[in-house]
């Protein structure tokens, strides 16, 4: 299957999807769903909990990314289902709210409401075999 929608905030990939399958919500931090924490400098990607409902990639999600071309099952983080048309996927600093920053690689995206995959590509390195692109 293709996505007809694929969108990338720093080293955070959203694929919308057909159908997402039932797995475990995941928890909100303050009012948001983080999708990823960055590296050092304490930064995140998230959308506003009342916009979306995270789910833990389990099985079946993992199943369902193979089907959309993700062969990296450990790449595959989260299921995503966005419940309020234009959501966005913000990028900044959970206790300082979020911003909308300049680099055009963490602006603000707007998710139409449906069903997504989050993932997290990985890279490989000679010292430290695959590990998460760095942000």
């Amino acid at each position: 299957m293709k996505s007809d929608f694929i969108v990338r905030q720093g080293d955070v990939l959203v694929i919308k999807i057909d159908s997402l399958a039932d797995a475990e919500k995941a928890e909100k931090v303050g009012n948001n769903h983080i999708l990823a924490y960055g590296e050092a400098s304490g930064h995140a990607h998230a959308i506003r909990a009342d916009h979306c409902e995270l789910y833990h990639a389990n099985d079946n999600i993992i199943e369902l990314a193979k089907k959309y071309g993700i062969i990296d099952s450990r790449s595959v983080t989260y299921g995503l289902r966005i419940i309020v048309d234009n959501a966005k996927l913000l990028h900044g600093t959970p206790t300082k709210d979020f911003t909308d920053p300049h680099d055009p690689d963490h602006t603000s995206i707007d998710l139409p409401c449906g069903d997504y995959l989050v993932i997290r590509p990985r890279e490989y390195s000679d010292e430290e075999e695959f590990k998460v692109i760095a942000d």
